[in-house]
């Protein structure tokens, strides 16, 4: 059964550290990777480049996939309508921070039963995980370099 992933990204910061852990488990699941995006506005150029990027890598390894920008006070009723409209359940959540964790774990977790509620929902559970981003020099430039390739 081929598996769709929802990347959600709740900074610009983790775009190509997102990006590469969602390419790897499309490549693997042999799904296309939707990306939502949290951003207030319109995305900046330094945005803009990134997520270029993360489009032309997505091309070359032969992954579709699909851009979406949400605000910050949508980000819990877009994520929800994206769940439902590609019929997945796997997420992966980049973050900076491994503080972030828990915290981003048990909002996953509050989705999870707001989609279990719902009669139109046929899954009893969500696929998730949230990888934050490494913060070691050689690391970055190894992600770096994933997209120069």
């Amino acid at each position: 059964m081929v598996k769709d992933i929802v990347l959600v990204l709740l900074e610009s910061s983790v775009i190509l550290w997102g990006g590469f852990c969602a390419l790897q488990l499309a490549k693997r699941e042999g799904g296309q990777v939707y990306v939502l995006l949290d951003m207030d506005g319109d995305p900046s150029p330094e945005v803009t480049k990134l997520l270029a990027k993360l489009r032309s890598k997505a091309e070359t390894e032969e992954i579709e996939l699909k851009i979406y920008l949400s605000e910050d006070k949508d980000l819990e009723s877009a994520l929800l309508d994206l769940l439902k409209r590609k019929d997945t359940v796997q997420i992966l959540v980049a973050i900076e921070n491994r503080e972030e964790i828990k915290d981003i774990e048990k909002w996953l977790e509050k989705i999870e039963k707001k989609l279990i509620n719902q009669p139109d929902w046929p899954y009893s559970h969500l696929q998730y995980l949230v990888v934050p981003k490494p913060n070691d020099p050689e690391s970055q430039r190894d992600i770096e370099s994933y997209y120069e390739e």
